[in-house]
C-alpha cells in the first residue's frame, strides 16, 4: 500500500511545486499527510496515536535545535552588520545562511520521522511541523532587525521554508523509510530467532 501510495505522490507532488502557486502548496503538503495520518488516528489504528505524537516531538526538538543555531547565526551577523546598516547583499546571505539551515533541520526530522515509523507521511509531517516553526523564528529574528512585517514577506518566508522544505523532506523520506525497513526488519527477525530460541 504504502508503495504504490509513494508512486501516486512523488509525481504529484512535483507537479504541485511546478504548477500551483505559494498558498496552494503548502496546503497540498499539508494535506497530503494530516488527513491519512488524521484518519488513522480518528479510526483507532493500533498505535497511530503514538506514532503521530512521537514524529511531532521528534520534529519540535529538530526545530528548537534549528532555532538555536538561527539565532547564534543572527547573534554573529549582528556583531558584523550593525542593526539599521545592512545592504540588500548582507540581508540576502542572511537569509539564504537561514534558510539552509532550516531545509537541513527538516531533512534530519523527516529522516529520523520517517525512519522510526517507516512511514514516508511520517516524514512529511515532521519535515512541514519543523518548517512552520523555524519560518516563525526567521521572521523574528529579521522582524527584529527591522524588515518586515509586510504580509507579502511574511508569505514569501512562510512559502520559501515550508515548501522548498516540504519537497526535501519528502525526498527523504523516500529514501529513510524503505532503508529503515531494510535495516530493522532483519534484526527484528534475528531478535525473534532468539527470544524463541531462549524460550526452548
Amino acid at each position: 500500500m504504502h508503495k504504490s501510495l509513494i508512486v501516486v505522490l512523488l509525481p504529484l507532488l512535483l507537479a504541485v511545486a511546478t504548477i500551483l502557486p505559494g498558498p496552494a502548496i503548502t496546503a497540498a503538503l499539508f494535506s497530503v499527510w494530516a488527513f491519512p495520518l488524521g484518519l488513522a488516528v480518528r479510526g483507532g489504528q493500533v498505535g497511530a496515536a503514538q506514532r503521530l505524537r512521537a514524529t511531532v516531538l521528534t520534529a519540535i526538538a529538530t526545530a528548537i535545535v534549528g532555532g538555536v543555531l538561527t539565532v547564534v547565526r543572527f547573534n554573529s551577523w549582528r556583531q558584523e552588520v550593525p542593526r539599521g546598516t545592512a545592504t540588500d547583499a548582507e540581508k540576502l546571505d542572511f537569509f539564504v545562511t537561514v534558510l539552509v539551515v532550516a531545509l537541513l533541520a527538516q531533512m534530519v526530522a523527516s529522516a529520523f520521522a520517517a525512519a522510526r515509523a517507516r512511514s514516508v507521511l511520517h516524514g512529511l509531517c515532521a519535515a512541514f511541523v519543523t518548517g512552520c516553526v523555524l519560518a516563525v523564528t526567521i521572521l523574528v529574528a529579521v522582524g527584529w532587525d527591522g524588515i518586515g512585517p509586510e504580509p507579502s514577506w511574511v508569505l514569501l518566508v512562510f512559502m520559501l521554508v515550508v515548501n522548498l522544505g516540504g519537497l526535501v523532506g519528502f525526498l527523504t523520506a523516500l529514501i529513510a523509510s524503505p532503508l529503515a525497513t531494510r535495516i530493522r526488519g532483519p534484526i527484528a527477525q534475528q531478535a525473534a530467532a532468539l527470544g524463541a530460541h531462549g524460550r526452548a
